[in-house]
């Protein structure tokens, strides 16, 4: 293969693959559902029109996704410590369902996608490295 050709093939795969990773995390977002408040939430559970919630655990803040009696979907952000929603959604009931979003697929590849950027980089800069100690040192002007 001719050398000059090595960092166009490397470049090429590169972004085919950048662009499938991020194609992927586009296309298997969920839709957007229709916000209301904790405090909301809180009056929508004690009038007992929750069927279900999925809490996203968290450290600070767990986004959720509640499904209503009359069929409609919503999404509100429950605290960090949210006890007092559990409490209330138990006293109704609520069939509750907790998700570890730590061991999310996605969130790992975008929390790692900085370092993988970086360790391309170094790897590309040693090859150049290599190339050029290979070739010799430069003729000196005179």
């Amino acid at each position: 293969m001719n050398p000059n050709m090595k960092p166009v093939v490397f470049w090429s795969v590169f972004v085919v693959v950048v662009a499938s990773v991020l194609s992927s995390l586009v296309r298997t977002s969920p839709p957007r559902l229709p916000t209301v408040t904790y405090s909301q939430f809180l009056r929508e559970v004690a009038e007992g029109s929750v069927a279900s919630a999925t809490i996203n655990g968290g450290r600070n803040a767990s986004p959720t996704v509640i499904s209503l009696k009359d069929g409609r979907t919503e999404q509100t952000v429950l605290p960090g410590d949210y006890r007092l929603a559990l409490s209330a959604m138990e006293a109704k009931l609520v069939n509750i369902k907790i998700v570890d979003s730590s061991e999310n697929w996605r969130s790992i590849l975008v929390n790692a996608s900085p370092f993988l950027v970086l360790l391309a980089l170094w790897v590309i800069l040693m090859q150049r490295m290599q190339a050029k100690g290979k070739r010799g040192p430069a003729a000196p002007i005179v």
